[in-house]
């Protein structure tokens, strides 16, 4: 994780939220607290809306995914004209 402090992240929650920000800090449970937040919202009819979030805390145990983002190659995407549906939730059972 420390190799992503201060760089660009996606988190993918567990209730289906793709957040992107950069990574401030995170703790020995995963929790972590990133700024500059982007919530990408994904609709079939719309394409994908970005809400502003600003600062955000995430707790470690409500994390499926971060992986760090490569801010050049998802400007080149034109993500706000891609069309997908939005993802499930997931479940711990």
């Amino acid at each position: 994780m420390e190799k992503y402090l201060n760089n660009t992240v996606a988190v993918i929650t567990c209730d289906g939220k793709y957040i992107m920000g950069i990574l401030e800090g995170y703790d020995q449970h995963t929790n972590l607290i990133i700024r500059d937040c982007t919530e990408n919202i994904y609709d079939p009819e719309r394409g994908v809306v970005q809400e502003k979030l600003g600062s955000y805390i995430l707790r470690g145990n409500n994390i499926v995914l971060i992986a760090e983002i490569d801010e050049e190659a998802f400007v080149n995407m034109k993500i706000n004209q891609k069309k997908a549906i939005p993802l499930k939730k997931t479940s711990s059972k």
